[in-house]
């Protein structure tokens, strides 16, 4: 079995390349080869030196995925949010003209006629 640095130096060119080429961001895909080798690691007796590349390259482009997942969450989570501050905002327009109104519409009956 490989050491990490043998694993890092024969495949890290190959793994950033690829991730590049999902991402199409130099920080993003360094993150990616980083998390990738990291992961690789941890799991390293699943590891098969015939298929270590493959392996190496599924495991960057389900990083890249769930990076991409989690944004799309988060940026779903903000719009619900700016929405939600935006209706009640509205309510309290709404609700704020309707209480003026009212208080409008009683000072016009309290009020005494003109002569």
């Amino acid at each position: 079995m490989l050491s990490f640095q043998e694993l890092y130096e024969s495949y890290a060119p190959d793994v950033f390349r690829f991730a590049f080429s999902l991402s199409g961001e130099r920080a993003e895909a360094e993150d990616i080869t980083s998390e990738t080798f990291v992961r690789a690691w941890v799991n390293r007796s699943a590891i098969r030196t015939e298929t270590l590349k493959a392996y190496l390259m599924t495991i960057a482009r389900n990083t890249f995925l769930e990076r991409r997942r989690k944004s799309r969450r988060q940026r779903r989570r903000k719009s619900r949010r700016q929405r939600r501050r935006k209706s009640r905002r509205q309510r309290r327009k709404h609700f704020n003209h309707r209480r003026l109104e009212k208080h409008l519409l009683r000072r016009e009956n309290h009020v005494a006629p003109s002569r």
